[in-house]
């Protein structure tokens, strides 16, 4: 094995700082690390790797790359864990350590599959000044490696689509997909942004980030400060089905926990209306009325907070931009006109969905 960069040297200033978290990934993280000295740059990087009191070998495997690339890793581990201790603290930890001027996320049971990943978005950024951050295509796998199946009985629901075009994604466009479309565009392992976005995290000035999730909090951070670039590659792959991943935890949680979950959300995303001097705050408002409806739609009794949002936050039909959008903006006004039968469409849906998966 060997870091093939071009000026790998202790007079070069480190250019990309590289994060990867990592928590009993002793089985996939070899093939996370090999994924990063595999990787060809004519610029130095540098690989942070917190390992979170792992109790599997984890950290031996850490160690391992450790000594073999004295100057390429940067490694932090832990006697506790530090995330159950509560949101930022991983974050906490990790910026002092990070010296390059852009940021490259990877975790420990994923890897990236392209030894030019980091240079490719790193001319990408350097070549588009007005953009925050560059992300690419993942391909999805299971845990024990295999490719996923679109058709594979294991997933809920069909991936959605969100018509992203590669090159420069406007923030309108951004946007869409973000609160009209919902969810993740693109997975944690493509990140790669400037420093710059997360300053006001770490310095604590932006405070509706303890209401979110790392990725759903950089996305925003990073829509705030500019436009996305999209490289139309596959260049990592994200692991599905790892015990102890979020996604796993989140199919286990109650349904309270989820409704605290939803409920941070929503707190969350009006704290970043504010923060961002509402210039997406008709693309916010749609998000956090579907929240605010899935709540009531879990039979909690909590209607009247549902009934009070629905008062404070009329939906605008300025989110109406295609057709797309337009039959959300249907959906919506169903939920407002009857939440219970808006319930019985869903588990329609529900059904048809698995049955079209299953057939």
């Amino acid at each position: 094995m060997k870091v093939e960069t071009d000026l790998l040297n202790e007079e070069n200033e480190v250019m990309v700082s590289v994060c990867c978290a990592a928590y009993n990934h002793g089985k996939y993280i070899e093939q996370t690390l090999q994924g990063f000295v595999s990787q060809i740059t004519n610029f130095r990087f540098e690989v942070i790797v917190h390992d979170d009191a792992s109790t599997d070998n984890t950290k031996s495997v850490i160690q391992k790359y450790v000594d073999l690339y004295p100057d390429l890793f940067v490694p932090i581990y832990e006697t506790e864990n530090q995330y159950s201790k509560g949101k930022g603290t991983i974050l906490r930890i990790v910026a002092p350590k990070i010296r390059g001027k852009y940021v490259a996320h990877c975790e420990g049971d994923d890897y990236w599959s392209d030894e030019h990943k980091l240079q490719k978005q790193y001319d990408a950024l350097e070549s588009n000044p007005d953009c925050s951050i560059c992300v690419h295509r993942a391909q999805s796998i299971w845990e024990d490696g295999s490719l996923m199946d679109k058709s594979d009985a294991r997933l809920k629901l069909p991936k959605k689509g969100y018509g992203l075009q590669p090159g420069v994604i406007e923030k309108e466009q951004m946007a869409a997909a973000l609160w009209l479309n919902g969810g993740y565009p693109f997975h944690t392992s493509s990140y790669f942004h400037r420093r710059s976005i997360i300053e006001d995290q770490i310095n604590g000035k932006a405070e509706f980030v303890k209401y979110m999730n790392g990725d759903m909090a950089r996305l925003r951070l990073c829509l705030n400060r500019g436009k996305f670039f999209f490289i139309g590659e596959t260049m990592s792959h994200r692991r599905r089905g790892v015990p102890g991943s979020w996604n796993a935890r989140w199919e286990k949680t109650d349904i309270q926990e989820k409704l605290k979950h939803l409920g941070n959300q929503i707190i969350g995303d009006r704290m970043f209306d504010e923060y961002s001097n509402y210039q997406f705050h008709d693309y916010i408002s749609v998000l956090c009325f579907n929240l605010t409806a899935e709540c009531w739609i879990y039979d909690t009794g909590d209607s009247k907070k549902y009934k009070k949002y629905v008062k404070e936050n009329p939906l605008s039909l300025k989110v109406i931009h295609d057709k797309a959008s337009l039959w959300l903006y249907i959906r919506y006004l169903i939920m407002r006109v009857s939440p219970r039968f808006y319930k019985l469409l869903y588990k329609i849906q529900i059904k048809l969905i698995k049955r079209g998966i299953s057939s």
